[in-house]
């Protein structure tokens, strides 16, 4: 066994990799293995490669037939790994010749896992700057700097899956030594050898820095700061990682702002910031002021904008200046909390108010909004005196007659909703207020939501991410919105009373309300986004946590406030949230609930309503449109689908099937061998035409929001599949010879599916409908691939993505992953009763829960 597994990455750098490899191959440390990782070069590399190989039997070398990335290279080089321990060396850099014989016999000494030596940067201008390792030895968590310069104990990183990132051009290597850090037993430093570091070179790492790039940047901070909150680090070590990474964001940002879309560009650094477990930080406030000059400046202004920022602020002052500069210097030691209710709803206010009292320190005062509780109801919500010496409580009347005559109200939304307008002027005496609306509960201390900083403007409000990309591209042309407007819901506020009083607010609402001619589906919510624009406070999405959020905010454990908007209530029978984190905050909703006296109350007559009053609402929550369009797809599918769909039933009995995902490792595996194989693809697979895949036997389409882009749609092969299978909420595309099938809707009890003529059941995945359709056709072996659910280190598709399934790659990681994942242990289980062998050939991913086999092997010669 050799002592050092060398791994080197090689792509289009023949001017510099002949003293890469010179360096290497000459280490006085002779016992060695060298890997090389042709990442498909377009220059004259893998014939270096191959004359250094004739020369040199410890040379091996490893030919990607596609270019994969820096990640993938380097991942596959510690899979074929043979040595004790494993190095790296970028194909632009080299070594001091005794650099592995010192690492290596200071980690047999010291048994060490992690051995690093020092690093000599050599910049583009010539300029050499040569570091020790003096400011890791005292904390190993700084240990993130060129991680080429050490080696690392194979079987360590084997251990701990400690791996890079695949399909991310920027950032690949983040995660590799911040997972080796933290699960190191030591880390071994030498200051007299170095890795000579190559800065700014014409290599790979030195290429256009692109939106792409700057997304795959962020993709890869934000791995790295899910890692870290589950991680048991201390606070300060956390914040030294968070620093270096957003101060790295900040300067490619700075170098390169006319190559990246500032929309964009804010949306994820505001996203981003959402996930930090820590928010105290000195660079977070830095980043804070730095997303509010790209939100104010046009992107010409932008570069100096930021040299300003960075010459006029010491990062260290920069919470004290932003508090400063805004106009909500506030000695307010009591905090005024605004609630609306008429009688239905008066019994929500006194839990969402037990939720408050119960989470807060300070005194609140509560002023609630009354458009008609009843003398009874106010009586009962003041027993929570009773349980809670923190609060005062004023009833204010509403007049909704006098200020809303005429205003436009919907089923479910009373003229109530617009009382929130009339807050500043209602309390005159208050500067800054918060509004909450009672189908919320507050998880952690309302303080922290009313000292977040307005910066000068009117309104606090948490952006909608979530329907960006979905109904609010609608909404936003109806409201002759911009297509940059950032929409928000109104559902909690902070607002400066004095600004808004300042500015005639509520008059100019209410005109806005009056003057409008076109249909609003939330009217106060409209309005208010109508009126300011993008001119308010983006407010951190843990302040009004919505159903649809968990695709945009993964730390569950940082929600303040649930907020359960729409006909999803968890006083609803058969509530079932989008997440099981959920399940917490809907218990703790009930918790409250029973802190008040319409805690028994809600849990007799609400709770538990009749399965049949329940299938009644459920059918509600669907608009007429939506109701009309399955209708007419149902009436075709038992009209016309049906008979043919039980024509199939056991058709291929005894047969053997490839059901086809799209991760990345499919890029590793032969796909001309299952030409003559019964084959599923699914969704955009037929791109695997272009991988060598002549057709698919059946095509299974169940992506409702890849497939509403035309563009899409027009690029869909019909003949590269003999039977396509598609999902019933497609309604774009109406193939002739499409089999129809339908899906169990809202949190439906998930079982394995046996009869295709009805609705299957969804575990987050499409591959899991295929599998249903395999085992209904007959299919007695069903083999995957290219089904990895590793949404860490192999993010992406083996293909060219869409927008839209660039964007659910985040929704993707760790959240629906489990609910893929515990669908294939479902299918697992029920096929291997049925006698039914299903295996899993993908090369790479976390799919263990069923066998694993060799894909070359399922071949004959």
């Amino acid at each position: 066994m050799p002592k050092v597994s060398v791994i080197i990455p090689v792509y289009n750098t023949e001017k510099f990799l002949r003293k890469c490899l010179d360096s290497v191959c000459n280490q006085t440390l002779q016992d060695i293995e060298i890997i090389c990782i042709n990442d498909c070069s377009q220059d004259n590399c893998l014939e270096i490669l191959k004359a250094y190989a004739l020369s040199d039997t410890r040379v091996r070398i490893i030919d990607f037939k596609e270019n994969r990335g820096a990640g993938a290279a380097r991942n596959a080089g510690i899979e074929a790994a043979q040595g004790e321990y494993i190095g790296f060396v970028d194909s632009d850099d080299f070594i001091d010749l005794d650099f592995y014989e010192k690492l290596y016999n200071s980690g047999t000494k010291t048994k060490a896992n992690v051995v690093k030596g020092a690093v000599e940067h050599t910049f583009l201008g010539g300029q050499i700057l040569k570091c020790d390792n003096k400011e890791f030895e005292s904390n190993n968590i700084n240990f993130n700097s060129i991680f080429p310069s050490a080696i690392y104990q194979k079987n360590f990183l084997r251990k701990y899956n400690i791996r890079f990132l695949e399909n991310c051009s920027w950032g690949e290597d983040r995660l590799f030594p911040v997972m080796a850090v933290y699960y190191t037993n030591s880390v071994v430093y030498k200051n007299d050898v170095y890795y000579h570091y190559k800065r700014n070179a014409e290599s790979s790492t030195a290429s256009t820095y692109t939106m792409a790039k700057f997304v795959d940047n962020l993709k890869s901070v934000s791995l790295i700061i899910s890692f870290l909150n589950g991680s048991n680090y201390k606070k300060e070590e956390y914040i030294t990682l968070y620093n270096t990474f957003f101060m790295d964001i900040h300067t490619n940002i700075f170098k390169n702002i006319k190559n990246l879309d500032i929309d964009n560009v804010i949306s994820k650094l505001e996203s981003l910031v959402d996930l930090l477990k820590y928010k105290d930080f000195v660079n977070i406030d830095y980043f804070t002021a730095l997303i509010e000059l790209l939100k104010r400046h046009s992107s010409e202004d932008i570069p100096y904008a930021i040299e300003n920022l960075r010459n006029d602020y010491n990062r260290k002052r920069i919470i004290a200046t932003l508090r400063a500069t805004s106009n909500l210097k506030t000695n307010q030691t009591k905090i005024p909390v605004f609630l609306s209710a008429d009688e239905h709803y008066a019994l929500f206010v006194a839990t969402t108010m037990a939720s408050i009292c119960y989470n807060t320190k300070s005194f609140c005062e509560f002023y609630i909004l009354d458009a008609g509780i009843s003398e009874e109801s106010k009586e009962k919500i003041c027993e929570l005196k009773k349980q809670f010496n923190n609060f005062s409580i004023e009833f204010i009347n509403v007049d909704l007659e006098k200020y809303f005559r005429n205003f436009q109200e919907t089923k479910d939304i009373t003229k109530a909703m617009y009382s929130r307008f009339l807050i500043p002027i209602l309390k005159p005496e208050l500067d800054k207020v918060i509004y909450s609306d009672v189908d919320v509960t507050f998880m952690g201390d309302i303080r922290e939501m009313f000292d977040e900083p307005l910066n000068n403007y009117p309104l606090g409000a948490v952006w909608e991410m979530y329907a960006e990309h979905t109904f609010n591209i609608e909404r936003k042309h109806r409201l002759h919105l911009s297509d940059c407007h950032r929409y928000f819901s109104s559902g909690n506020l902070l607002i400066d009373c004095k600004k808004w009083r300042e500015n005639d607010i509520t008059n100019k609402l209410i005109g806005l309300v009056q003057s409008n001619t076109f249909k609003l589906n939330c009217p106060d919510q409209d309005i208010m986004n109508i009126y300011f624009d993008n001119n308010y406070q983006i407010l951190p999405t843990r302040y009004g946590y919505i159903n649809q959020d968990f695709t945009f905010f993964h730390n569950h454990n940082n929600i303040l406030i649930r907020h359960f908007n729409g006909p999803n209530k968890p006083w609803f029978f058969g509530f079932k949230s989008n997440q099981f984190e959920f399940l917490n905050n809907i218990e703790d909703f009930w918790n409250y609930a029973r802190m008040t006296v319409f805690g028994d109350y809600l849990l007799k007559n609400i709770r538990y309503k009749t399965d049949k009053v329940y299938k009644h609402e459920l059918k509600m929550e669907i608009s007429k449109k939506q109701i009309a369009k399955i209708k007419l797809r149902r009436k075709y599918l038992a009209e016309n689908n049906i008979k043919t769909i039980q024509a199939l039933k056991d058709k291929f009995n005894g047969e053997r099937c490839f059901i086809i995902g799209g991760a990345p490792s499919l890029n590793q595996l032969d796909l001309t061998k299952l030409n003559n194989e019964f084959t599923f693809t699914v969704n955009r697979g037929y791109m695997m035409r272009e991988k060598g895949l002549s057709h698919s036997t059946f095509h299974v389409m169940s992506d409702v929001n890849t497939f509403d882009d035309e563009n899409v749609i027009n690029e869909i092969p019909l003949d590269f599949m003999d039977k396509l299978f598609l999902y019933t909420g497609i309604d774009k595309f109406n193939p002739d010879g499409a089999l129809y099938f339908d899906f169990y809707p809202l949190g439906h009890e998930c079982k394995f599916q046996t009869d295709l003529t009805k609705p299957l059941s969804l575990f987050g995945s499409v591959i899991f409908f295929a599998i249903q359709i395999a085992y209904y056709l007959g299919f007695k072996q069903i083999i995957l691939i290219g089904v990895d659910l590793d949404y860490v280190s192999n993010m992406g598709h083996a293909y060219k993505e869409t927008a839209g399934e660039v964007s659910r790659q985040y929704s993707h990681s760790i959240l629906c992953c489990r609910e893929m994942m515990q669908g294939l242990e479902v299918a697992q289980e029920f096929l291997t009763k049925e006698g039914v062998s299903i295996l899993n050939a993908s090369p790479a991913g976390k799919v263990d829960c069923m066998p694993r086999v060799k894909y070359e092997e399922l071949f004959d010669e």
